[in-house]
């Protein structure tokens, strides 16, 4: 239903005069979804709306639900901080931002997710049902590595901008010579990994002619 209504909106002509009508009716859709289907990429969808139309409390209310339902999601993440930054609130940004990209983080969803994953299993979320999750986001929302290295570029660049407004120059500079550092090491697989896949298109080519 979500995408449903954002491609509604893709499809209908930008006339401005009705554009309020639009978006009242887009964030109805999305509100509606999110009612029936709380998945993070429902909520992601209406806190972004939500965003546009400077709703920023009920903005953030939402993203921190997505969060909660997906902390691996540089997305999520992203927009949690960015909302903060809306608020003038630059030092809860970079708590945000400075969360999302510690690696604990990573292997504690690994490991189930700690104390969300027993809030969970009292919700009623079995192993069944984690799992109906998982293929959802596997077939409904397929990315590829490249999409993620993009997603955390985003986030990093993010948070420079706040270390910045906090701490002058110098402190965002040692910041970018830190990310320029860990995007060398991180697109290192990615390259190698497109690299047999071009080299597997060209004999695959010359096998056909």
């Amino acid at each position: 239903m979500c995408t449903d209504c954002i491609n509604e909106l893709l499809f209908t002509d930008a006339n401005p005069e009705l554009r309020p009508e639009q978006h009242a009716l887009s964030l109805s859709h999305l509100e509606s979804a999110a009612t029936l289907h709380p998945s993070f990429h429902t909520l992601y969808s209406l806190s972004y709306a939500l965003f546009e139309l400077r709703q920023i409390s009920r903005a953030l209310e939402v993203a921190r639900e997505a969060v909660r339902l997906n902390k691996r999601s540089k997305l999520g993440w992203h927009l949690l901080g960015l909302l903060c930054t809306a608020r003038k609130d630059m030092q809860g940004a970079l708590q945000v931002f400075e969360t999302a990209l510690d690696p604990d983080l990573e292997v504690e969803e690994e490991n189930g997710g700690g104390k969300e994953d027993a809030l969970a299993k009292l919700e009623g979320k079995n192993e069944d049902s984690r799992r109906e999750e998982e293929l959802e986001e596997r077939w409904d929302y397929p990315v590829n590595e490249t999409e993620r290295l993009g997603w955390e570029v985003q986030l990093r660049l993010s948070k420079n901008t706040v270390v910045e407004y906090l701490e002058g120059p110098a402190a965002a500079l040692e910041d970018q010579k830190e990310i320029l550092s860990w995007f060398a090491t991180a697109y290192v697989p990615i390259a190698e990994s497109l690299g047999e896949f071009r080299k597997g298109s060209l004999y695959l080519k010359q096998d056909l002619y």
